[in-house]
């Protein structure tokens, strides 16, 4: 099974998240991964867990079997820190470059 990698920053607008954007984002190269499939929302979703891997990324889990990799928009230094995080959604939809994460 493929990994997805959802993009949209969720790539989250920095999912700024935390903090949202909705200018153009380039990203370091240190997060492009060819290997994995690009989505720019999720559906029906239930995050069940998540893991920061620095302060512009994070993987959240949604089921046993599915994980998205969500890389920020901007830099959300207390991510590394937090013990909670909140996603905003549109309906039961994640999307990119429109919802958030906050700390």
């Amino acid at each position: 099974m493929k990994k997805r990698l959802l993009f949209g920053i969720l790539i989250f607008t920095g999912l700024t998240l935390a903090a949202c954007t909705t200018g153009p984002i380039k990203l370091d190269p240190k997060y492009v991964f060819p290997d994995l499939e690009q989505v720019s929302s999720v559906s029906g979703f239930s995050v069940s867990g998540w893991e920061s891997i620095d302060s512009r990324s994070l993987i959240i889990h949604t089921s046993p079997s599915q994980s998205y990799l969500l890389i920020l928009a901007t830099r959300l230094n207390e991510l590394n820190y937090s013990e909670d995080i909140s996603l905003t959604s549109t309906g039961s939809r994640i999307e990119a470059r429109f919802d958030c994460v906050r700390v």
